[in-house]
């Protein structure tokens, strides 16, 4: 059994270069679409999950909607898969940052969160939260194929937590495009296959 982890759908804010943590950004017509094309092919596959979670975010609880759609499943919603907290960056253009900051925000930006924004959340306190917060979700991932929809950054780091792997080569290729769903091996730790448009 695998936990299928998605990334939600296209927001304006995606297109715009603006980082987006935990404001609520809807999904734009093209996020919609990457979710009923990826929804399409779940059902080519014959994918059938037995439970599905979602970040708090509008943004993640319409793909998983999107994703769901005709299954008979609700999207059940886990508060530890929130975006990590991009403090003092949130909402800001990254052509901004980089004007205002500097070398600093192009520092913390090839960090890949390792340090945190001003205020905000390291990957290392990411991985923490999601320690406590999904335990359940991976146990059940090992009996089931679950479903689980997050955001770039907390998907990393759920990946690194499945896989005991910090490295930055390693979260580096745990990053996910709007338009991806990763298969994982919760048991082994591995990453089965990675689903794209």
């Amino acid at each position: 059994m695998s936990l299928y982890i998605a990334r939600h759908g296209e927001t304006d804010w995606n297109v715009e270069k603006r980082l987006q943590s935990h404001s609520d950004i809807p999904l734009n017509s093209r996020g919609r679409e990457q979710a009923q094309l990826l929804r399409q092919l779940l059902i080519n596959r014959g994918v059938q999950f037995g439970a599905a979670f979602h970040s708090p975010l509008e943004r993640a609880y319409e793909t998983a909607t999107i994703l769901l759609s005709d299954s008979g499943l609700k999207p059940i919603l886990e508060p530890a898969l929130i975006e990590i907290d991009l403090g003092e960056y949130e909402g800001q253009l990254e052509s901004e940052l980089r004007e205002r900051y500097g070398a600093r925000f192009d520092h913390w930006r090839s960090q890949r969160f390792a340090v945190a924004a001003p205020r905000g959340e390291s990957f290392t306190q990411a991985v923490d939260r999601l320690r406590q917060g999904v335990r359940g979700i991976l146990e059940r991932a090992e009996r089931e194929d679950i479903l689980l929809i997050g955001h770039q950054a907390i998907n990393a780091a759920l990946k690194s937590l499945i896989s005991g792997k910090e490295e930055r080569v390693d979260v580096d290729s745990f990053f996910q495009t709007n338009d991806e769903i990763d298969i994982w091996d919760v048991a082994r730790g591995v990453l089965i296959e990675r689903l794209k448009l």
